[in-house]
């Protein structure tokens, strides 16, 4: 994500735990849109850190 979409993706989900977000069809897309990307990003990171483990490191060898 950018650091714009970061920004709006924390203050919306900071709206939406106070109650006060907008949920409107658009918003709620972009929501839905940015949380894919937050989670395709989460994704990659566990598998490469899972990767990275079950290689032994240049220590180790």
């Amino acid at each position: 994500m950018t650091k714009d979409e970061s920004v709006w993706y924390l203050d919306y989900l900071q709206a939406s735990f106070k109650g006060i977000v907008d949920r409107d069809g658009e918003n709620e897309a972009r929501y839905l849109s940015l949380h894919d990307k937050n989670e395709d990003a989460r994704r990659a990171i566990l598998a490469s850190e899972s990767l990275m483990q079950s290689f032994p490191s240049i220590d180790e060898q």
